[in-house]
């Protein structure tokens, strides 16, 4: 880590792109999401064993990473994440971002090297049309 606030982390959007990002600020992670952010805790998962492989396919996920969401997502009506809940069984509203922990004093901490390839199996259609 750069500092102490600088951290690595995941966003995983809505269309099924996910990119490894560091975050610098709280500003950083809410331009990601595009408003301001929430923690969404995870326990105990029963992770979707079609699709959770790796880290995410642990049941203690929750301990492992930390997830934010954009807290204003469902008012704003915002598209569910489709890929974030094809692995965690949970339905959002907007991107999400997973870093890693909070450490002993407080500060986020870099996503786990484990957790830095998301699984995604949904991409978001696209088709185009044309009229002759």
């Amino acid at each position: 880590m750069a500092d102490r606030n600088s951290h690595t982390g995941l966003i995983v959007r809505c269309d099924g792109t996910v990119d490894l990002v560091t975050f610098d600020t709280l500003e950083s992670m809410q331009d990601a999401v595009g408003g301001l952010i929430e923690p969404l805790h995870i326990g105990p998962t029963n992770p979707n064993p079609a699709y959770a492989t790796g880290l995410y396919a642990e049941e203690n996920i929750g301990t492992l990473v930390d997830v934010f969401i954009n807290e204003e997502g469902r008012i704003n009506k915002l598209p569910l994440n489709l890929p974030f809940a094809s692995v965690f069984g949970i339905l959002v509203h907007g991107d999400v971002i997973i870093t890693g922990p909070l450490d002993k004093n407080g500060a986020q901490t870099d996503l786990p090297e484990g957790a830095k390839r998301f699984p995604v199996f949904y991409r978001e259609p696209s088709f185009e049309v044309s009229f002759d």
